[in-house]
């Protein structure tokens, strides 16, 4: 069910800058069913309450704006500089857009979609920096708390997120939530996790 009240209070961040130069074609363009991976994520986080904003590279802005429609899609314009630099484009549109950043945001890497359904909002919850765990193994999406906004825009681009912000866990039952699309058998497995998100009786919903 959506929240309007996060809706309007908690923005996300999906992250699809990458290169892909492993596996080879975009990861944000996989395609799942009858969509892509991108729109299957932008959609898992409007159900959840979330209006996503799309940090993409500039060779892959046309395809994503096309395939999301009205979607806030931006560009990041070196993203060789690393993930954290996606991370601060994103944070400085939301600055300069004059949405609201006082209870936080949360960060989404679209080739991390191993998340189950019905967490995130729990996690922004959290009165710290926090980022969803299984089996003792941090994962994600993350949660950025308002107290950690400034030091992950001054924190050097080049460093991973990590390095920038002390994130506590936030325990979910998550198989998939270490899912890494980077390869061919990540590709197989991303398949499997996308068709039990579709079984309506999957004990990730």
């Amino acid at each position: 069910m959506q929240s309007d009240a996060l809706q309007s209070d908690i923005p996300a961040i999906l992250i699809a800058a990458g290169a892909s130069k492993r596996l080879g074609q975009p990861k944000s363009l996989l395609p799942l069913g009858h969509e892509t991976l991108i729109q299957w994520s932008c959609n898992r986080l409007s159900k959840e309450g979330f209006h996503p904003i799309i940090v993409t590279r500039v060779e892959l802005h046309d395809q994503t704006t096309n395939v999301l429609g009205d979607k806030i899609v931006i560009v990041n314009q070196q993203p060789e500089r690393g993930r954290t630099s996606s991370i601060q484009t994103g944070l400085q549109h939301i600055i300069n857009a004059n949405i609201n950043l006082a209870k936080g945001v949360l960060i989404v890497p679209v080739d991390r979609p191993g998340w189950p359904n019905g967490v995130l909002q729990a996690l922004t919850e959290c009165d710290t920096s926090s980022c969803l765990a299984f089996n003792g193994r941090k994962g994600h999406p993350v949660f950025i708390h308002p107290n950690d906004v400034d030091n992950l825009l001054t924190c050097h681009e080049s460093l991973p997120l990590r390095e920038c912000i002390d994130f506590s866990s936030f325990d979910v039952h998550a198989p998939f939530l270490h899912l890494n699309v980077d390869s061919e058998d990540d590709l197989k497995m991303l398949n499997r996790f996308y068709d039990e998100m579709q079984n309506s009786s999957s004990k990730y919903l």
